[in-house]
């Protein structure tokens, strides 16, 4: 919101540019904390700076607009009925919050400001859709370096909002004739479903014909029932959109002006509970508590305890990635039961297992080519069971018929079974003599930033920890400093022969410095907000004392 300072009258360039930094630089410097170590990481990434199909996925198809105004127009994803893709983003702006921003519709700078924001930000968030986005990503590099642009909508609904509120700050509000036809096509539009449903289908029919196979393909998909369903949700989110509209109209014509705002913002929070749940895709809590019974099921069949250490890999073949469904419509419950089966790191938290997965926010690209390379990642090539003990995994869920050098089946299904390492390598293990083990590894802590074990030796070795390697770690052996060694993708450190104590620790220079410039950066913030407080406390002492000198004054 920064380029708002840009339409502030009277301001000179140079003004406008000094005030932009004045804001935007301490903001910045507050935020190093956390912006300099992610940079540090996103330029290790294989998340960054890809093609521009990576940087435009999750573009906004216009079609997708009508979900944010009249949801129950491309169905409901909880019930199946849903006919479009949904893409990343499920907001919802709704037709009073559209209504209140159209009727207060902006003639000073500040709302032409937010309007502007909310148009430009809802073509970008088109993406792919626009040339306008193509513009913009050409124009400026650092727009390859993220993807679904379809989050511009957070600045359209931010916009929308504060010009709907706007609204209701007016002292009088004056009815346009948008929002009356916006007002009477609803009405008119939930009658006609309402009361002849068979012409509103034949109509869609009609409609669908005219756009050739995909459109007869999506008639088949929905089915009589599905146009049915849509229809009639349709009829009951037009009429009662139009009433909530018209009952906010009459607040503020005939209520007192702050009882009003408040009956308003009522209705605002009403619509949106009853309408912005089915942009949302979920899933209910019964199947998500079954899903993950199954998993802790699969992935724990067959395993001792004792062989309960080391990491899990499963095989990506296993559970199929069932992708988008008809007409790039996700399964909801289909994905979300893959991800968990397939023991994704993001989703490894359920149960606390530890795995073998490439598959993170911004996965480091020196592992994700040694997964590909390893046939861990679910591609054409083999897996190799050296990559498996590299990698520290002590089981594996492969499909069913799968051998693995250096592993036993313990269980087999119809799909897959599971395989237990008969040289457990373990999170930590020794490198010598171009041999792998983990004998004479003990006492193996791991943490949030630190991983420590005690190792005993009988000669010189390499302790490699099973953790991508990256800057940042630093390694003590017995207290002493030694350099972090990179072995694969993975960290090491070179031990003598002998017991040592051994202990990794995330601490990067890039965090220290980020600490450093946000320390600096608050004291710069609060030296800016003191002052005016300083100078207000002083001069109230002097209004306060000024009364006792005019009393003195009077009895002289």
């Amino acid at each position: 919101m920064l380029g708002y300072v840009f339409v502030i009258p009277r301001l000179t360039m140079k003004q406008r540019l000094l005030t932009v930094l004045g804001i935007g630089l301490p903001a910045a410097a507050v935020a190093a904390v956390q912006l300099v170590p992610t940079a540090e990481l996103a330029s290790l990434s294989d998340r960054i700076g890809q093609s521009w199909d990576y940087a435009t996925f999750g573009s906004f198809n216009p079609v997708w607009f009508a979900k944010l105004w009249l949801p129950a127009l491309v169905g409901d994803p909880r019930t199946g009925t849903a006919w479009i893709q949904l893409g990343s983003v499920y907001g919802y702006v709704g037709g009073l919050t559209a209504v209140l921003a159209l009727v207060g519709w902006p003639s000073d700078r500040t709302g032409k400001f937010l309007a502007s924001a909310a148009l430009i930000s809802a073509v970008l968030a088109m993406g792919k859709f626009t040339p306008v986005f193509a513009a913009v990503y050409f124009a400026f590099p650092g727009m390859s370096f993220f993807r679904v642009p379809s989050h511009f909508l957070l600045i359209t609904g931010f916009s929308l909002s504060l010009l709907a509120g706007r609204t209701l700050e007016l002292r009088s509000i004056r009815l346009r004739a948008l929002p009356v036809v916006i007002i009477l096509t609803l009405t008119a539009a939930g009658a006609v479903l309402f009361i002849w449903p068979s012409q509103a289908e034949s109509l869609i029919r009609t409609a669908a014909r005219m756009l050739g196979e995909r459109g007869a393909a999506k008639l088949e998909f929905l089915g009589r029932s599905g146009i049915r369903s849509v229809l009639t949700d349709v009829s009951a989110n037009a009429l009662a959109s139009s009433a909530i509209i018209v009952l906010a109209i009459l607040f503020i014509k005939r209520l007192d002006r702050r009882i009003a705002v408040t009956a308003v913002s009522l209705l605002l929070f009403a619509e949106l509970y009853v309408y912005a749940g089915r942009s949302l895709i979920s899933a209910p809590a019964t199947r998500v508590t079954g899903i993950r019974g199954s998993s802790e099921g699969t992935s724990a069949a067959g395993l001792p305890d004792s062989e309960n250490k080391g990491r899990l890999f499963v095989d990506p073949r296993v559970f199929p990635n069932p992708a988008a469904g008809v007409f790039g419509i996700p399964d909801a419950l289909a994905e979300f039961a893959w991800q968990t089966e397939i023991m994704r790191p993001n989703t490894s938290v359920l149960n606390g297992y530890h795995t073998v997965g490439g598959y993170a926010a911004l996965p480091l690209s020196s592992y994700s080519a040694f997964l590909r390379n390893s046939g861990l990642d679910g591609g054409t090539k083999p897996i190799r069971s050296s990559a498996l003990t590299l990698a520290g995994v002590s089981r594996a869920i492969v499909p069913a018929g799968t051998e693995i050098e250096g592993f036993t089946a313990v269980k087999t299904t119809g799909s897959y079974r599971v395989l237990v390492s008969r040289n457990p390598s373990g999170r930590f293990w020794l490198f010598r003599s171009g041999e792998i083990g983990s004998a004479g590894i003990t006492g193996i802590l791991t943490g949030s930033g630190f991983a420590a074990a005690t190792v005993s030796t009988g000669s010189a070795a390499l302790l490699v920890y099973t953790d991508t390697y990256a800057p940042g770690w630093r390694v003590k052996v017995d207290g002493h400093d030694q350099p972090v060694l990179r072995f694969g993708p993975f960290k090491a450190v070179s031990v003598a022969g002998g017991s040592h104590t051994v202990r990794f620790t995330y601490d990067p220079i890039s965090f220290r410095a980020g600490l450093i410039i946000t320390g600096a950066g608050i004291a710069f913030t609060a030296g800016i907000l003191i002052r005016p407080l300083l100078s207000f406390l002083s001069r109230g002492k002097r209004i306060r004392r000024k009364p006792d000198k005019v009393i003195r004054d009077r009895r002289r």
